[in-house]
């Protein structure tokens, strides 16, 4: 598991985790919720996430 190392970083802190680099808020387990999030909004009955 990827811990990321900015300066005073806290987890509970959304602002913080969204303003990450995309490298590493993608590391810590973006890319499902962002696969979701987009599947609920323009997904296809015959569209699911891999």
């Amino acid at each position: 598991m990827y811990q990321p190392r900015t300066p005073n970083y806290c987890k509970n802190d959304p602002v913080m985790r969204w303003n990450l680099p995309d490298r590493v808020f993608f590391a810590c387990g973006a890319c499902h919720i962002l696969a979701h999030a987009f599947l609920k909004r323009y997904g296809t009955d015959d569209m699911t996430p891999l």
